[in-house]
């Protein structure tokens, strides 16, 4: 699991929220660093005091999505209750997160193309080690038999 980066600096934190509000109304590569410059009122060149390039703040954003989700959910997920109260508490957990970042999750599925061939595997494994979680538990709780017989891969597909 890795640690969750909080913006250091307030401007840096309102740069993030503003790309990723921008990203997801218009796509990354629609939106120029004009665009955040302008929608910030800042030059575009001030902001790279706070990132290296627009590829590192989406990298950035979507980072942060997936280490919140581990991070509220994966410790529930593994956690040593019955299989379906794990479930039924990740369920909770993993909403709290969507509703609290709802852009920047579904920036993970618009926006993985965008990454460098590197990065998207990287997000790859790590999304797929999460889902991969998800469909541990249901086996689980089939195996325990809290759950009725279901295919594992659709029900948490399903559940995500």
């Amino acid at each position: 699991m890795t640690t969750l980066q909080v913006p250091a600096r307030p401007r840096e934190a309102e740069l993030q929220a503003t790309a990723t509000r921008l990203f997801r109304e218009r796509g990354f590569h629609a939106t120029s660093m004009q665009d955040l410059g302008e929608a910030l009122g800042m030059n575009r060149g001030s902001l790279y005091h706070y990132i290296a390039s627009k590829d590192d703040l989406l990298w950035t954003i979507l980072t942060g999505a997936l280490d919140r989700l581990e991070q509220r959910v994966v410790p529930v997920l593994d956690g040593g209750s019955r299989p379906v109260e794990r479930l039924r508490r990740a369920i909770h957990e993993h909403l709290r997160v969507a509703a609290d970042h709802a852009d920047e999750l579904s920036l993970i599925q618009i926006e993985l193309r965008s990454l460098s061939p590197d990065r998207r595997a990287d997000l790859i494994e790590r999304r797929d080690a999460y889902e991969a979680l998800w469909r541990r538990a249901i086996a689980d709780g089939i195996a325990a038999g809290d759950l009725r017989t279901v295919d594992v891969r659709l029900a948490g597909i399903g559940i995500l």
